[in-house]
């Protein structure tokens, strides 16, 4: 039956589809590269076209996904070592959509899938952006003569979106990501920024955020192994003053990105970046061979690959984790870096000189690689997170990302640790639709809280734990209440007026002689006792009419 249907689809689009090989500097859109999946699913056994749900173009996320031994079953994938490679996250950057069709092409008709390795594609992760198609968005890229655009169907920027999620991309991205379970897991791109000669540049994970098993596995084998075999392969060119020559810096991946949101659930990402200036083909190419030199280790390495990912998923949090890397400036190691002389000459519309690299003046130069991160935000673990399901936003993506959840079967009373939020600051303007939080303060006080049924009991004592530290957290970079899902609980609902309440607080302060003595400190030490207002708002805070629930995040930690 697979034969007879790809008689048909041969007939009427095989012509059109594949004359788009003919030119080096043509990408292919998007029916013509559904098409080509479809043609391969219907003429071979070893490989299949699943659709994951809509994305909000209204288009279905595909995944092309193939196995030697033509099963396409959980238990059978798993039992081999799984591959999953995204593409056209930014559309504009589509050298990893040719790039992968062709390499599957090639697979199939050679019959050379391995034998312990499946390969997951996603065609294309951002399809309303490839089907906004111009020639022009991408200003400082050579080719192809049209491409796809950054944002998605709603303008997101889906590389920002995986713990926010905010799209239809990524809910299905979680149904897909969950299925195939994939020991690795590759974004192809293309780089903005400096020129160099590398055709390709790598930027991987940070192994900080990985469990120690498959940490050391990557910066011991698989790390080494890629640089050795891709020839001419530089770290990706995170430029730290303004040019490669004065060094560059490893890239935080955190988990709003692909591949740290990948490594919370124990696989380990790559981001490969094809040099913007390099032709369209060249660019193709190198992210080809990165994607074949990857499959070779995941041959050679396949029991050890999913030994580390069983060890890893078996291995839960420890009493102290943290939430955050920051980058330490403080060490860097030198690596040989080839370069293009950085040169300056006037501009005449800048009225300064201005950066350019002279191609004609190549060089390698040692250079300082800043690529070790100190893990900061420490927390105590719970044992249970309690959430409250009012915040629907928050179950749901907690439920996408099958986290096991124990609804409470009645209203209860629970004693344990409330988060505060102390003070924090935003952004000035909206970032991917949201004014992120910064520099989150949390103070944790031993509470009591109310809870309903339908609530729920989340235990960290799961895989999915560093997903579940990472969004609950308040004082982590992408937390749920970083990406403004809590922000209701820091505005206050309830007030008083001055004349009413100002007697109530001398009473409380002739009552009290604890809270004279900590009003009286505050009168000397605290710059905002200078204005009554204050003090008598401060008082407000200290009385029973006080709202508990303000800046108290509707969670609980359970010890």
């Amino acid at each position: 039956m697979k034969k007879l249907i790809s008689i048909v689809f041969i007939i009427f689009s095989f012509t059109q589809v594949w004359a788009l090989g003919e030119d080096d500097n043509q990408s292919i859109p998007y029916p013509e590269l559904i098409k080509r999946y479809q043609i391969l699913a219907s003429q071979y056994n070893t490989c299949d076209f699943i659709s994951f749900g809509e994305t909000d173009s209204g288009e279905p996320l595909h995944l092309f996904i193939m196995n030697s031994s033509g099963e396409f079953y959980p238990e059978a994938i798993h039992n081999k070592t799984v591959i999953l490679v995204q593409n056209g996250i930014h559309p504009g950057e589509s050298c990893g959509i040719d790039a992968s069709i062709e390499w599957a092409e090639e697979l199939l008709q050679n019959n050379s899938i391995p034998d312990n390795v499946v390969i997951g594609i996603i065609p294309v992760y951002n399809i309303g952006g490839m089907i906004n198609r111009g020639c022009c968005s991408r200003a400082n890229q050579n080719g192809p003569e049209e491409h796809g655009f950054r944002g998605n169907a709603r303008n997101l920027d889906l590389n920002r979106d995986y713990i926010k999620a905010d799209s239809r991309n990524a809910l299905a991205f979680y149904r897909l990501f969950h299925w195939l379970k994939p020991e690795l897991f590759v974004d192809t791109h293309t780089s903005n920024g400096a020129d160099y000669p590398y055709t390709m540049t790598l930027l991987t994970t940070r192994r900080e955020r990985l469990d120690a098993h498959l940490s050391q596995f990557l910066v011991h084998k698989l790390e080494p192994y890629m640089y050795a075999n891709y020839d001419s392969l530089s770290p990706y060119v995170n430029v730290f003053g303004t040019t490669p020559n004065k060094g560059i810096k490893a890239f935080n991946d955190m988990p709003r990105f692909s591949s740290g949101y990948a490594s919370l659930f124990n696989c380990i990402g790559f981001t490969t970046e094809a040099h913007m200036w390099k032709s369209f083909d060249a660019r193709k190419k190198a992210t080809s061979k990165f994607l074949k030199i990857l499959t070779d280790f995941a041959h050679e390495n396949a029991k050890e690959l999913m030994e580390n990912k069983q060890i890893s998923d078996t291995e839960y949090a420890r009493d102290f984790e943290f939430v955050n890397l920051r980058l330490d400036t403080t060490k860097n190691k030198e690596i040989t870096f080839l370069s293009f002389a950085p040169e300056y000459r006037f501009s005449e519309i800048l009225g300064r000189d201005q950066l350019y690299y002279n191609r004609e003046k190549p060089e390698t130069i040692k250079i300082k690689y800043y690529d070790r991160f100190e893990k900061t935000g420490q927390i105590h673990v719970p044992k249970y997170y309690v959430v409250k399901a009012a915040w629907r936003e928050v179950l749901d993506r907690l439920k996408a990302n099958q986290i096991e959840m124990t609804p409470i079967e009645n209203d209860s009373t629970l004693n344990g640790v409330g988060m505060y939020i102390e003070s924090f600051t935003n952004v000035e303007n909206p970032y991917e639709g949201h004014f992120l939080h910064h520099q989150v303060v949390v103070r944790d006080s031993a509470i009591t809280m109310t809870f309903h049924k339908g609530d729920y009991l989340v235990s960290t004592q799961q895989t999915g734990w560093r997903y579940i530290l990472n969004v609950l957290q308040p004082e982590s970079d992408d937390s749920f209440f970083a990406w403004n899902f809590y922000d209701e609980i820091t505005q206050q609902k309830e007030w008083y007026s001055a004349y009413v309440f100002e007697p109530y607080a001398k009473k409380m302060l002739a009552d009290d002689l604890q809270l004279q003595r900590v009003y009286q400190n505050k009168l000397v030490n605290d710059p905002k006792f200078k204005k009554g207002d204050y003090r008598l708002y401060w008082l407000y805070t200290q009385s029973p009419f006080y709202e508990k629930e303000h800046n108290r995040l509707p969670i609980l930690k359970v010890y």
